[in-house]
């Protein structure tokens, strides 16, 4: 949850920072409809985001459409999410084998542990240091659409985040390292608030499920993939990167394999929905305010005549 804080500082600095840079937008916001039912606060234009009281207007819009979600599937979407929890039930019974070898290989191979320890800790704060610096990066080389997806990518963070967090606090599920004596640990739900021990150097630990650094990570990473579909390196990076850091919190014996798959789902899941939901509105934005000259036939005092027409869309 902290991260989340942490983002929101940082990403403050820079929409102050883009506003600075690229001077404030002169479009009228407009109410439209909105899918869920419900009035949308606010029509923002591209790159309206970089006014703070856009950003966290659409936050809280992001916040609202998320957490109504479940109450608007589509038969479909209830059949996806039913196969979805099958796989997922299917992947607890393999968690502890699965554990156990990547234990085992990790002991073996010390210096890859090492590797994979760094990479796992670079996770939550880092990661939100990670977006500021490409925010930054953006804003220097007057870049709007880094600029843009930054700042989507940090709604898709601090979203995810949230509700991951608030995942952790229901599920209360016991993590691989878990210190017990000579005994393993169990990946046992324990159910909300639970007392779930302490690692081997005494540190209270927090529920493993599902894995917050992978929730985050793959978020980011699927605004950054779907923003730039057209440039195919980019979703390759960006998902590599996500995987990297999902498969490095098991095999430093932070979470079980169901953590993380669950966390890439969710985090991809956020992400798609904060991308959607921008392009949704923006596109509705553009619509409205199109202007449109065209030629018509009007019938006046017994004549036929020829009229030209202006229109400007939502006017």
């Amino acid at each position: 949850m902290r991260n989340a804080f942490l983002l929101i500082f940082i990403l403050n600095w820079c929409v102050n920072s883009a506003q600075a840079a690229y001077g404030s937008s002169a479009d009228t916001l407009t109410k439209v409809a909105d899918t869920i039912g419900s009035g949308n606060d606010s029509q923002m234009r591209s790159y309206d985001l970089m006014r703070p009281s856009h950003y966290f207007s659409f936050l809280a819009n992001n916040f609202k459409h998320q957490a109504t979600a479940p109450f608007n599937l589509r038969p479909k979407e209830w059949t996806y999410l039913g196969a979805f929890a099958i796989v997922t039930g299917a992947t607890m019974f393999v968690d502890q084998p699965l554990n156990d070898e990547a234990f085992s290989f990790t002991e073996k191979h010390n210096g890859f542990r090492k590797v994979s320890d760094k990479i796992s800790s670079a996770g939550g704060v880092y990661q939100a240091i990670t977006l500021g610096v490409l925010g930054s990066t953006g804003i220097m080389l007057k870049n709007e659409k880094l600029v843009n997806t930054t700042l989507l990518a940090s709604q898709a963070f601090v979203t995810s985040s949230v509700w991951g967090h608030l995942f952790k606090k229901i599920s209360g599920r016991e993590r691989p390292s878990r210190y017990i004596g000579q005994g393993k640990a169990s990946p046992a739900f324990r159910g909300p608030f639970s007392d779930l021990g302490r690692d081997r150097y005494g540190e209270k630990l927090t529920s493993s499920f599902p894995s917050g650094h992978t929730i985050v990570a793959f978020s980011a990473a699927t605004v950054y993939a779907m923003e730039y579909s057209d440039k195919p390196l980019i979703p390759v990076i960006s998902y590599a990167a996500a995987g990297i850091m999902g498969a490095s919190r098991i095999i430093s014996n932070q979470h079980w394999f169901s953590d993380v798959l669950v966390g890439a789902t969710l985090g991809h899941v956020y992400g798609r929905q904060v991308v959607r939901n921008y392009r949704r509105r923006t596109t509705a934005s553009d619509t409205e305010h199109e202007q449109k000259l065209s030629v018509t036939l009007g019938y006046n005092s017994g004549m036929i005549l020829p009229a030209l027409t202006y229109r400007l869309n939502g006017r």
